[in-house]
């Protein structure tokens, strides 16, 4: 079936359904500390909200009232990384009780080790990422397809396949360019709509794979169930797009290859990703040439941050010492600025 025309109501293949609920009891087993964290850092804003897919049920973003076991999935509004991870209980319904539940789904690297394929696939970073017009790229792993021990712990601490899963090794691919409808998010309201992906390769039809085991199939990040509530996953507002200096607060700079308000240390070189108006200073930052600024640093080389806190070009020149001025002048080190030597003669008047 075509990801357009794909409703959440669809009968998986049984094959797939059976696989899912025996992966399913095995997350249970799996203990919660060694794969989840246990709890969530103030800093992060962790995502709320329910995903759905046909095989598994409901996967819940966070928990922040479950004390010791708390988990959340978040997304740094500003590098747009994924972190953290998700939780799929199974479900009780009339005519199939204790239908699903897979377990813990991670979002980190250090967890779910390296993805399949790009992107992302190279060791270091997230593994999933959304850029600041909301179109999310990468992966997250269903832990209950890697091997454990009698404990429950992972083995190796990367997931190494398990052989029970009938040769799906858990990954879940958020999008892909031959897609029409990938997970997205709103960038002005945080919501996120589109489809995942948790089985077999996907033709680029959009279809799946006949030969291939879906498993969890299709997980719908946005839709209605079938008592007609309405159900999504709900993240922070992107970070807004930025041409210059002047568009960022927090002090923080302008990337204006990619629009986004970044932090500092974010590197440039001479010559290369500033925008018009901006330079690379010498901490490798693009500055805006004429922007505000809190210290020189933030200015671009040969200038100075001012009383106004402006960047501008001293008279005479930038200076560290009197050496460095000319016509007389002396330099203020504090300041960094060539000025006129005082007249202290009554004929020098």
């Amino acid at each position: 079936m075509n990801i357009k025309t794909f409703s959440i109501h669809s009968v998986r293949n049984v094959f797939a359904f059976f696989i899912a609920l025996g992966l399913g009891y095995t997350a249970y087993l799996v203990n919660p500390t060694t794969v989840a964290p246990t709890k969530v850092e103030a800093a992060d804003t962790p995502l709320t909200g329910y995903a759905w897919s046909d095989t598994i049920g409901y996967i819940s973003f966070s928990c922040t009232t479950c004390g010791a076991e708390n988990y959340a999935v978040t997304v740094d509004p500003d590098t747009g990384e994924f972190k953290g991870h998700a939780w799929s209980s199974d479900i009780d319904t009339a005519p199939n009780p204790d239908q699903g539940g897979i377990g813990w789904i991670s979002f980190d690297r250090a967890v779910t080790g390296n993805p399949p394929a790009n992107p992302y696939m190279l060791t270091g970073g997230a593994i999933a990422k959304t850029d600041t017009s909301g179109n999310v790229t990468g992966w997250a792993r269903a832990l209950a397809a890697c091997t454990q021990d009698a404990s429950g712990n992972l083995v190796p601490a990367q997931c190494a396949q398990n052989s029970n899963a009938g040769g799906w090794d858990g990954w879940i691919k958020l999008s892909d360019s031959t897609w029409t409808n990938g997970v997205k998010i709103n960038p002005s309201d945080g919501k996120f709509s589109g489809y995942a992906w948790g089985g077999a390769e996907v033709l680029p039809s959009g279809d799946s794979d006949p030969a291939g085991v879906s498993v969890i199939g299709w997980i719908n990040f946005q839709g209605t169930a079938q008592d007609s509530s309405t159900y999504f996953v709900q993240g922070p507002p992107l970070a807004s797009l930025c041409t210059s200096n002047l568009d960022c607060t927090g002090g923080k700079l302008c990337n204006v290859a990619t629009g986004a308000c970044v932090d500092p240390s974010g590197p440039c070189g001479a010559g290369s990703s500033c925008g018009i108006g901006q330079s690379c200073n010498g901490l490798s930052m693009c500055v805006y040439t004429d922007g505000s600024c809190s210290a020189d640093s933030e200015c671009a080389g040969g200038q100075i941050c001012n009383a106004s806190g402006r960047c501008a070009t001293p008279v005479g020149g930038y200076c560290d010492t009197t050496a460095d001025c000319f016509n007389a002048q002396i330099c203020n080190t504090a300041t960094h600025a060539c000025y006129d030597k005082p007249k202290t003669r009554f004929w020098q008047f």
